[in-house]
């Protein structure tokens, strides 16, 4: 399966310190790029977690995405943060918004 995968998250806001260790543990010992996950569900989370890599060279867009150095910004999401978009999310699905049931 880990052939099959072409990166690996090695944080994600919402993930405790300990999952987010083993993400980056299993990216490393496998030589896999890494990349940051927000799990966003906020435009603040969106922000505040990044993995910006450069595309710079001639390649295909893939390979420069899978080989180009890369940069993090991490930022844990806070409990509130996380409570804030439950409450909203069981707001929408009560009203009926498409895309939550």
């Amino acid at each position: 399966m880990c052939a099959a995968v072409d990166l690996v998250e090695i944080f994600n806001a919402r993930t405790s310190a300990a999952a987010n260790q083993r993400g980056q543990e299993q990216a490393q010992s496998r030589r896999k790029p890494q990349l940051v996950g927000a799990d966003t569900h906020t435009l603040l989370e969106l922000i505040r977690n990044q993995t910006c890599v450069s595309l710079e060279g001639d390649d295909d867009l893939k390979k420069r995405l899978l080989q180009g150095p890369r940069s993090f910004t991490t930022h844990s999401s806070s409990r509130l943060l996380r409570r804030y978009s439950q409450v909203v999310k069981r707001v929408r699905q009560r009203v009926g918004l498409a895309g939550y049931r």
